[in-house]
C-alpha cells in the first residue's frame, strides 16, 4: 500500500526468500524490496548473485546495517518501515551528504555566537516531530492544502542551513500538492520530512561540537 501511495503500482510480490531467487533469476527488476524476515545477509547474498537489481533489504531493528550493506543491499530499511524512510530509500539519486552544507554552516558559525547557533538549531529541531506528525495527519487525510503548507516552511528551514536540493525538493512537493498531483506529492514530501529530520541531526551534532 505505501508503495502504491509513493507511485509504484506495478508492485510483483513473492511470498518466500526462495520463491523470490527464482523469480529474480533470469529477469530484469530496477529495484527489490526484500523484507528478510527472520533470514541472513547470506540470503540476500544469494538475491543478489542472481540479479544486477538495486537491493533495498528490510531488516529488524536490532541488525546491523553493514552486514547487509556488504551482502549487496543498496539501502536498508528497519521495520517497522515509514513512508518516508521508504521514499528516501527508492531514490538512488540521493546522497545525504548532499543536504549539509559546510560553506553555509561557516557563515552560519561567523553571524552568531556558539550559544546563538545552538538555539537556532534546537528550534529547527523542535520542530521536526511536530512537521513530521502533521505530514503524517495530512497523508491519511490525503490533504493536500495541509501537505502544501507543511512543505512551504520546511523549504524555508531548508534554505536557512544552505540545503539547496532539499529545499528544491519541497518545492517540487508543494507544486504536485498545489496541482493536485497526490502522487509526486506524497513521494516528494515524505523524502523530504526523513531527509529534512536527517539534516537536523547533522546540524545538532555540528552544533555541539562548536
Amino acid at each position: 500500500m505505501m508503495l502504491e501511495r509513493l507511485g509504484y503500482p506495478s508492485v510483483s510480490i513473492a511470498s518466500e526468500i526462495d520463491s523470490a531467487r527464482e523469480a529474480l533469476a533470469g529477469r530484469a527488476h530496477p529495484c527489490v524490496l526484500v523484507d528478510l524476515g527472520s533470514a541472513t545477509a547470506a540470503a540476500l547474498g544469494q538475491i543478489a548473485a542472481r540479479s544486477s537489481a538495486r537491493l533495498i533489504a528490510v531488516v529488524g531493528s536490532v541488525d546491523d546495517e553493514a552486514v547487509f550493506h556488504a551482502a549487496g543491499a543498496a539501502a536498508v530499511l528497519r521495520r517497522p518501515v515509514t513512508l518516508a524512510a521508504l521514499a528516501v530509500a527508492l531514490d538512488p539519486a540521493h546522497d545525504e551528504a548532499t543536504d549539509f552544507d559546510a560553506e553555509t554552516w561557516a557563515d552560519l558559525r561567523r553571524l552568531y555566537s556558539g550559544t546563538g547557533l545552538r538555539e537556532l538549531v534546537a528550534a529547527a529541531a523542535a520542530e521536526v516531530p511536530i512537521q513530521g506528525q502533521r505530514h503524517a495527519a495530512a497523508v491519511a487525510a490525503n490533504d493536500l492544502r495541509t501537505l502544501a503548507s507543511i512543505v512551504h516552511t520546511l523549504r524555508g528551514t531548508c534554505l536557512q542551513f544552505g540545503a539547496a536540493d532539499l529545499a528544491q525538493l519541497a518545492a517540487r512537493a508543494e507544486q504536485a500538492a498545489q496541482s493536485g498531483d497526490t502522487a509526486t506529492a506524497l513521494s516528494a514530501s515524505a523524502a523530504l520530512i526523513e531527509r529534512h529530520g536527517r539534516l537536523v541531526a547533522r546540524l545538532l551534532r555540528e552544533a555541539a561540537d562548536d
